[in-house]
């Protein structure tokens, strides 16, 4: 939610915020082994990559600025896996992200503006061509193929009327009066650099692969998925069945922010029920592929200042919860289960250095690389 609604960041203001801090002149252009402020846009950075599903390539987001505009975009680029070749799949001055392979590796689902406003394409790979499936009135995030790879689910924001207090007449022709009194009824109710939030909520989705109408599949006031304020991507279980999901669902969920659960959803009917149930964060759930287990992170909240976010792991139907990097005092962040489903990988930080390790489900554990980048996993 706070993506959704944050403002784009200015390069401008960036350069400004650079000479006032270092209190020293703006470097000579001709010193071209030093950084000077205009060198910040040519800056690019690579984020979310996608292994593709037989391994031999990787599609990932390409971060860069148009010194033009002062805007920021992104594209979608291929690489193989052994590095030879290397080629853009998007081009052009837009925001294309979070590219998903479909199970089979034909496609690549993503999500784009180079129509306006963002929708979700599907590109077919041997062809090239490209689908806009989706005419959503709100950007969709999150996007997921389900396993069969006829449906894809995503997060999207439904707003609600604006409460109203009484009924206030028509302004005549012509008249310019002020805007109406707002109701507030939340405890967060406007962020930084986007003002008040829009009344409403983000719920779960889904739509055919070839396009069509989406299908809400979550329900109520809570948000749903996404990738942004207190949510997660959800996650499809290996029978195309049912969508698994954090999420807040309790009543007074501005009081207790951190408080989320691990929920099932069912994609027949979009019955809801809870795989966790304790006062702390239960995140980030990973479905091993022989949908026996459940991987997650959180903690039991004991109101302290900073605790350890623990890796979990439980049987498919919520039971037999046990924690499995009690010896690790790190957090650890986005857990991935191995192909083979022994073990779970996760990224954790450690003096300042982001790791990658693994611990096998009877409780091994071991560091497999270091300084990892941009802290992504795929």
């Amino acid at each position: 939610m706070i993506e959704r609604h944050r403002r784009r960041r200015s390069f401008v203001g960036v350069i400004l915020l650079l000479i006032l801090l270092s209190g020293l002149p703006v470097i000579a252009r001709d010193q071209e082994d030093r950084l000077t402020p205009m060198d910040l846009f040519e800056l690019e950075y690579a984020s979310d990559p996608q292994i593709s599903p037989d391994g031999r390539y990787i599609v990932y987001v390409r971060r860069a600025s148009d010194v033009m505009t002062d805007q920021r975009y992104s594209n979608l680029w291929i690489i193989s896996f052994d590095g030879k070749e290397h080629r853009p799949l998007t081009t052009g001055i837009s925001r294309d992200s979070s590219p998903r392979w479909s199970p089979d590796g034909t496609r690549i689902a993503y999500i784009s503006d180079r129509e306006g406003s963002p929708q979700i394409y599907v590109r077919w790979m041997d062809t090239g061509q490209t689908a806009r499936i989706t005419n959503v009135p709100f950007p969709p995030e999150g996007i997921a193929w389900s396993p069969n790879g006829r449906s894809i689910s995503f997060a999207m924001f439904v707003p609600e009327p604006p409460r109203q207090i009484g009924s206030l007449p028509a302004p005549p022709p012509g008249a310019k009066w002020a805007d109406s009194a707002m109701v507030i009824d939340r405890l967060v109710y406007r962020f930084n650099g986007a003002g008040y939030l829009k009344p409403g909520y983000t719920h779960l989705f889904i739509v055919p692969a070839e396009g069509g109408t989406p299908r809400q599949i979550s329900s109520g006031k809570f948000h749903h998925g996404g990738v942004g304020f207190r949510a997660s991507e959800a996650v499809w279980t290996p029978d195309g069945k049912a969508l698994l999901i954090s999420a807040n669902r309790r009543p007074d969920f501005d009081l207790e922010p951190l408080d989320t659960e691990i929920y099932e959803f069912s994609i027949a009917d979009g019955s809801v029920r809870a795989l966790t149930n304790r006062r702390g964060p239960d995140n980030a759930p990973a479905i091993s592929p022989d949908g026996r287990y459940i991987a997650y992170v959180g903690f039991d909240d004991a109101y302290q200042g900073y605790q350890v976010t623990r890796l979990y792991v439980m049987n498919r139907d919520g039971s037999g919860s046990r924690v499995l990097s009690a010896a690790l005092d790190r957090d650890v962040m986005r857990p991935r289960w191995t192909p083979d489903g022994h073990g779970i990988l996760f990224l954790y930080d450690d003096q300042g250095t982001t790791k990658l390790g693994l611990y096998t489900l009877d409780g091994a554990f071991r560091t497999l690389a270091a300084h990892i980048g941009s802290g992504d996993l795929a």
